[in-house]
């Protein structure tokens, strides 16, 4: 199985230490060890991350998107919609209620 890991979150990268990139991290250890082959997208923007999804699906083929869920992204679920790849997106926190709170 072919899983893109689709993060768009400005404040989580891979490598850092925060604790959310551990988790980035863990994710897609822990999906590997499940016999996935993961290939990580890490596009802020959305029309660079959708084109790394259709190039990503054109060249080696996607079983699925998972997607770690940022403000304002929606390359995964626009690519899924046109591709019929599934989506899984993971919620870990209500980030439209903390924004409004700022």
């Amino acid at each position: 199985m072919h899983v893109a890991y689709l993060n768009q979150d400005p404040g989580v990268h891979a490598g850092r230490k925060k604790g959310a990139a551990v988790h980035v991290a863990c994710m897609q250890a822990a999906l590997a060890e499940l016999g996935a082959r993961i290939s990580p997208v890490e596009e802020q923007d959305d029309g660079a991350a959708r084109a790394a999804l259709e190039w990503l699906h054109a060249h080696h083929g996607l079983d699925l998107v998972y997607e770690r869920y940022a403000l304002s992204a929606e390359a995964g679920a626009q690519f899924a919609r046109a591709s019929g790849v599934p989506l899984v997106l993971e919620v870990n926190a209500p980030l439209l209620e903390e924004a409004a709170a700022e």
